[in-house]
């Protein structure tokens, strides 16, 4: 419908569908999935960064995006688009559409996901999907990579069916008749997990011969491209016939598919700048370049963005050219080096009571979730009781090993003695054994917290804490009910999860 009028506002961010073309932005997904802005402790690198998704990455398969927005700095009204946040088992997130994002309390974020294709398709007549709450992945020890790349071309403006994808040299920068040529290059990332924080970047050339000393800039690359066996020699610095799939200036797969922009689809922001000189080696470091962290980071977390960078040089004023040495050159020396150092990251243990869900529900999707009140086996014991008590929820239980008894104590009291079980391995549980005379008010007078022996409290004391079977211990405690007191007396073992 025609704008009603009135001022418009340009959005503080944007990005194209996945299959849209010509609009110059990053081709991310299909529908934002709306978010919050994370203001939960246990992950303060990402504090103040709005936290949302995409519905889906592509048409199609079920993979979700999940992505952040934050200010440079306060009140200066630029943003930076995180477009794919770093998650340990790569991101999209395989299987899962974003559904829906949610926050708690303490301001920690959960991701509501779906597995089947449209928003309300239902799975066998119920919804299919799962709930995952967002944590701090565990850091490893910091480490060093040294990649060189496993692609790289030159392309030539006034020669665009040219390229000289096995050749062992690079041409970049404006020649004397000014005429520009493009390097580029792009790494394989595959031996860093994702989820590894990239912590520093440097990228090395070497140039054999240049006419001036100027700035070179790498560039992102927007889309895919091809290196065949085109081989110009070592001086032929405007190419040769290009072999498919070689990237020429107008073609990034020759012959079959074009760039949208001639001379290649880039960011127009640099990512990383030096002054390169007529010869030797020469460093883009992410210290003054941090937009090259960024771009290895987004490549390690979405493998399928990695299209590499493109380098230019001073195309505005004559004889920048330079001729670098190129990955096929015979001397590995020479060859260009990207060495990053970053930490491996690894997801945190899973809670105990997803652990024992995943043995005993294996066709369950993780984060599936199961009623504790449930009671599948018809036992009569719910399903948290069961996981208590170290029993399977599927296999009905005759013997629980709960037992009271009594006998006469001193002065007309009586000792009453419970038994109960409990497994050191759940340490999210606290075991509380109580008594009541009215079922309404409870004292407690044992408790075992996050697998740790029982303690008797209130007048309760612990006779035993003895091991029964594997990590299943039998507790037995005795409290003394005074005269007066002890006729009549209900007891209950409670049992609260910490999720």
């Amino acid at each position: 419908m025609p704008h009603p009028g009135g001022t418009l506002i340009d959005p503080v961010a944007q990005y194209a569908h996945y299959n849209a073309i010509g609009t110059g932005l990053p081709q991310l997904g299909l529908s934002v999935t709306g978010g919050f802005v994370y203001r939960g402790s246990a992950i303060p690198g990402l504090q103040g960064k709005y936290v949302f998704g995409d519905y889906g990455a592509v048409s199609g398969p079920t993979n979700g995006r999940l992505m952040g927005l934050e200010e440079t700095a306060p009140g200066s009204g630029v943003f930076t688009l995180t477009e794919a946040l770093p998650l340990i088992d790569g991101n999209p997130i395989l299987g899962h559409r974003i559904l829906t994002l949610g926050e708690d309390a303490d301001g920690e974020l959960y991701v509501g996901t779906k597995t089947t294709g449209g928003v309300q398709e239902l799975d066998g007549g119920l919804p299919a999907g799962g709930l995952f709450k967002i944590v701090a992945a565990v850091p490893g020890i910091a480490t060093n990579t040294t990649l060189e790349p496993f692609k790289d071309n030159s392309i030539f403006y006034e020669t665009p069916d040219n390229s000289n994808g096995a050749g062992d040299r690079l041409f970049v920068g404006n020649t004397a008749n000014g005429d520009p040529r493009r390097g580029l290059l792009a790494f394989n990332l595959s031996g860093i997990v994702p989820g590894a924080v990239i912590n520093t970047t440097s990228f090395v050339m070497r140039v054999e011969f240049g006419f001036e000393t100027t700035p070179m800039s790498l560039h992102r690359l927007l889309a895919d491209w091809g290196e065949g066996l085109s081989d110009s020699s070592s001086t032929g610095g405007q190419g040769t016939t290009a072999d498919p799939p070689d990237a020429t200036w107008n073609e990034r797969l020759f012959g079959a598919e074009p760039w949208l922009e001639a001379g290649g689809d880039f960011k127009p922001t640099a990512s990383g700048t030096t002054t390169v000189g007529t010869s030797g080696a020469f460093t883009w470091a992410s210290g003054a370049n941090s937009q090259m962290n960024v771009d290895v980071q987004r490549w390690v977390s979405d493998p399928d963005a990695n299209f590499g960078w493109i380098l230019l040089g001073d195309e505005v004023n004559l004889k920048t050219a330079k001729r670098f040495y190129s990955k096929d050159m015979s001397t590995a020396s020479l060859r260009p080096k990207l060495t990053l150092n970053y930490t491996p990251h690894s997801a945190p243990a899973p809670p105990p009571f997803q652990t024992w869900l995943a043995t005993h529900y294996p066709a369950n999707l993780q984060g599936q979730w199961v009623d504790p009140d449930g009671d599948e086996d018809g036992d009569g014991i719910k399903n948290q009781i069961e996981y208590a008590y170290g029993f399977s929820p599927q296999s009905y239980d005759v013997v629980d090993n709960f037992s009271i008894s009594q006998v006469a104590g001193p002065a007309a009291s009586t000792d009453l003695t419970v038994t109960f079980r409990r497994d050191e391995s759940a340490t999210d549980l606290t075991y509380l054994l109580q008594v009541s005379s009215n079922l309404i008010d409870w004292t407690t007078i044992a408790r075992s917290t996050a697998g740790g022996v029982a303690t008797g409290e209130n007048g309760g004391t612990i006779n035993s804490d003895a091991t029964l079977i594997g990590t299943i211990h039998l507790v037995s405690v005795t409290t003394n009910l005074a005269a007066g007191t002890n006729g009549k007396k209900f007891v209950r073992l409670k049992v609260d999860r910490q999720p």
